[in-house]
């Protein structure tokens, strides 16, 4: 493990270096994946949208720390200022509120926007658990005796019993969540489609994935970052129904064959 890097008088914490990496690579793959579906999005509207996302993220991630742990707030208050306590879900619903102002900025629309990034911030995610497992910070599962268990000495919260090495299960369960949504983007669909598969996909990983963590319970045998996911997955649900809803509801496209079958050849053969 190894919770700082070391530069002369400088001290970087190794979970920080990982957001960064994180933040590139979803700038890239938004990027990319801007191109190829030909959005007007250029590659510097999205270079200040990512500005945007890792100054107004960092600060949403830790408010919700204070809020939802004021205990440890207030035993390590410094830790606010610091390069450490960064909460995934705070970031999340920051950046989703100031959405509609990114997509003004990139000259889309909000859920062409969100579609556009999913892949990349699923991909951010789990390269920033990569950080949480190097360091050792603590996000690790519960013990365990399975052979995959791993001990942490050296970690920011050492442990010498071995336990679930949880960061490594969401940085798996978030490369495959990137790849899908990545695959199902290129097949086309109405704007918002691919966000709401993002809401429900990495809601359930996180959600099964608490059941064996660390994070204290704290209604219904559900820990805090379980409750946010089930409001992530009704929010995906209840986007995707939408969608489907106004699919069903839009005139269905003229073709000739349908002219055919209602007896419309004349007028079928009059429109251009």
């Amino acid at each position: 493990m190894l919770p700082f890097i070391h530069l002369g008088p400088l001290t970087f914490a190794l979970y920080g270096l990982f957001v960064a990496l994180g933040a590139v690579a979803a700038y890239q793959l938004s990027v990319a994946n801007a191109r190829r579906l030909h959005s007007p999005a250029s590659a510097g509207q999205m270079l200040a949208s990512l500005f945007i996302i890792v100054a107004w993220g960092g600060l949403c991630s830790k408010l919700y720390m204070v809020v939802c742990y004021p205990e440890q707030f207030l035993r390590h208050p410094a830790d606010f200022l610091s390069q450490n306590g960064f909460v995934f879900y705070g970031a999340a619903i920051g950046v989703v509120a100031i959405f509609p102002l990114l997509a003004r900025l990139n000259r889309v629309s909000t859920l062409c926007l969100m579609d556009l990034a999913a892949p990349g911030i699923a991909l951010a995610y789990g390269i920033g658990r990569l950080g949480c497992f190097f360091s050792g910070d603590g996000d690790y599962g519960i013990p365990t005796g399975l052979p995959w268990g791993m001990t942490f000495p050296q970690g920011l919260e050492p442990t010498t019993v071995p336990v679930h090495p949880t960061p490594l299960y969401e940085f798996a369960g978030a490369a495959l969540i990137a790849a899908y949504l990545w695959r199902r983007g290129a097949r086309g669909g109405p704007a918002g489609s691919v966000a709401a598969q993002y809401l429900i996909w990495t809601a359930l990983a996180r959600f099964s994935v608490e059941f064996i963590k660390r994070n204290p319970v704290v209604a219904l045998g559900l820990g805090n970052a379980q409750w946010v996911a089930l409001i992530s997955a009704a929010a995906g649900i209840g986007l995707w129904w939408v969608l489907r809803a106004r699919k069903a509801a839009a005139p269905p496209a003229f073709t000739l064959d349908r002219a055919v079958e209602n007896g419309g050849v004349a007028e079928a053969a009059a429109r251009p």
